[in-house]
């Protein structure tokens, strides 16, 4: 999976290929539509608030290709035909807020 070896890579990369690694994902994405399943979105979710946040503290440019990538996810999670995936989603992504924002500076 595309996002999981991104995030296991992503604090090593400069801030230049940390803009070209969330613009690729941002074009992967968008080549899905809202055919993004519930796992993806997740990965995206937990990327972007448990990783890829991280660097936007220093890269203020950065916070807008992440805040693209979570709001792909949420189009997607429109898109379920299941309403228990997007409540799940919808759980998740407020428990992962809930813990982040205890832990790192630029949530607070």
């Amino acid at each position: 999976d595309f996002v999981r070896s991104l995030a296991a890579d992503f604090q090593h990369l400069s801030t230049n290929q940390c803009q070209e690694a969330i613009e690729d994902l941002l074009q992967r994405c968008a080549e899905q539509g809202h055919d993004l399943p519930l796992d993806a979105c997740k990965a995206l979710v937990t990327f972007v608030l448990s990783i890829a946040a991280v660097r936007c503290v220093g890269h203020r440019p950065l916070q807008w290709s992440c805040l693209d990538l979570i709001s792909r996810g949420a189009r997607a999670a429109r898109a379920f035909e299941s309403q228990a995936d997007a409540a799940d989603l919808h759980s998740f992504f407020f428990k992962l807020c809930k813990k982040e924002v205890k832990s790192q500076p630029m949530w607070k």
